[in-house]
């Protein structure tokens, strides 16, 4: 690795620039980094808070967020949560114009036990509009309570960006629902995400959806995404749209009885896709009484329940035989 160094001097008590330009021969990719001196030292860069073990400006990622009181269209902060497990005992509320950032999927885990009788009760991460959580893994895992069990829940919310996020989701027989994500009238932007929503003990019956979307959801956009929903029995369903319609590219969405289940006035755009069951008797595609457009995407297992309002082109089984409806 070449480290290439450009200093630029400028008089005493004036602002200083180091601009670091790191180069990675073996991969060609550039990184910069901008360092603001005055005086000689370094100085805090503004809108920035820092999570860390130790050596940060907190120690945990809700401390982080609860200290950002200005935020706003023209004044937008990061929140970067360094490697580390963090243990939330609270959900992680975003605020609008905060972005939310760990340092990858495999070195920043969000874990929690939080569950609740109310959706905003029960998630590890409630969504506001006009914010980003991104590189980070979360993890809600609830035993025995009763109540329902969310990775995410955002609703009335729009413009919430996610990106290369893990979101893992288990509870027992003794919640009443666990889904990954739940978005509730509310434009949801996801890309590289892995999302999955299952029974601690895979023999315990249990109502699970990987992602769950209602009333609302014509402006999200889900792209590269791996969706699982994958309860014990027939209680597993990938995605559930109820009076939603995202579009969904270039990802794989399996459900334990159902893949995709379509009901009410859901209109999604499906592209480039792979959509399955793993019940012997389980449905692939679920479509009841709405529209949708299916494109360039294989379906396993049974298509059930399509309307003539359906739109397909190109639909094809895992023997890559066209399917026709």
């Amino acid at each position: 690795m070449r480290t290439i160094i450009h200093v630029k001097n400028c008089l005493k008590g004036f602002l200083s620039t180091i601009l670091l330009t790191l180069f990675t021969a073996t991969t060609h990719a550039e990184k910069v980094v901008i360092i603001p001196l005055l005086g000689g030292e370094v100085q805090k860069i503004s809108n920035v808070v820092t999570v860390a073990k130790s050596g940060g400006d907190y120690t945990d990622p809700l401390s982080a967020v609860n200290s950002i009181k200005d935020a706003s269209e023209t004044k937008p902060y990061l929140v970067f949560i360094a490697p580390g497990i963090y243990n939330l005992d609270r959900a992680l509320t975003m605020k609008p114009h905060v972005s939310v950032r760990g340092s990858g999927s495999r070195n920043t885990i969000l874990t929690g036990s939080i569950s609740g009788a109310a959706s905003v009760d029960a998630a590890l991460v409630l969504a506001a509009s006009e914010s980003e959580l991104s590189n980070l893994t979360m993890e809600n895992i609830v035993a025995g309570d009763g109540n329902r069990v969310y990775g995410a829940f955002a609703q009335d919310v729009s413009q919430f960006f996610m990106k290369d996020v893990v979101i893992r989701v288990k509870a027992d027989a003794g919640s009443s629902f666990a889904a990954g994500f739940v978005s509730v009238n509310s434009n949801i932007t996801f890309d590289e995400m892995d999302v999955s929503a299952g029974a601690i003990d895979e023999q315990t019956p249990l109502s699970v959806v990987g992602v769950l979307s209602t009333d609302g959801g014509s402006g999200s956009y889900w792209s590269n995404m791996m969706v699982r929903g994958v309860g014990f029995g027939l209680s597993g369903v990938g995605i559930q749209l109820v009076n939603s319609s995202p579009t969904i590219t270039n990802s794989e969405i399996i459900g334990r009885s159902t893949g995709i289940f379509n009901f009410g006035n859901s209109k999604p755009r499906i592209e480039s896709s792979i959509v399955s069951a793993l019940s012997s008797d389980g449905i692939a595609v679920s479509l009841a009484n709405p529209s949708a457009r299916i494109i360039k995407t294989q379906v396993r297992e049974v298509v059930s329940g399509f309307p003539s309002t359906t739109q397909c082109k190109g639909v094809y089984n895992e023997d890559l035989e066209e399917v026709s409806f």
